[in-house]
């Protein structure tokens, strides 16, 4: 597969701090509720019964914390843009995209925090804002590269902050067998 051009650690730090927006494609909807509660077989009566929900304070039932994220994502493709899984093209990742150069070929996700602050109801929408916040070069035993810390923030169409997420990732390039 063709690798980016490697960037320099120069590069990356002229990241830190500039804000990047994203916006989720689809509203919370209760069919997308109900799914993800059938694949987790998650019995939660919070989730799918809007008397229960009311009687512990919401409006209506609430989405699971864990399905924040899936609202928040834009598309990853739309009509009039070019088919990005082809034979010969390069693999687009989806999710909430943080296109930051690359200045290691390898990588690994080593920790995530969440924090959630409120309720998502059939109807919301989701918008946020991601940043580069810190850059920690190290050499550790998968090799030499930079642990690359980005905060995210997300809100609902109302400006009401829903969920904020702190994600550390590790780029290196691997240690040659020795």
């Amino acid at each position: 597969m063709d690798e980016a051009r490697t960037a320099t650690l120069d590069e990356l730090q002229a990241w830190i701090g500039r804000e990047h927006s994203f916006a989720g494609i689809d509203a919370v909807s209760r069919s997308d509720i109900r799914r993800k509660l059938e694949v987790f077989c998650f019995d939660c009566p919070l989730h799918y019964d809007d008397a229960v929900a009311r009687a512990h304070g919401y409006g209506e039932l609430v989405a699971p914390v864990a399905m924040t994220a899936l609202w928040a994502m834009p598309p990853y493709w739309v009509p009039g843009e070019p088919v990005f899984y082809a034979p010969g093209e390069r693999e687009k990742p989806g999710g909430i995209r943080i296109d930051l150069p690359t200045v290691y070929p390898r990588g690994v996700n080593t920790a995530t925090e969440w924090d959630f602050f409120e309720p998502l109801y059939a109807g919301d929408t989701l918008k946020g804002d991601w940043r580069l916040v810190e850059l920690k070069p190290r050499e550790t035993k998968l090799g030499n590269g930079v642990f690359i810390t980005v905060e995210t923030a997300i809100y609902k169409q109302t400006g009401e902050l829903v969920a904020k997420n702190r994600n550390t990732g590790f780029r290196y390039t691997e240690r040659s067998a020795e």
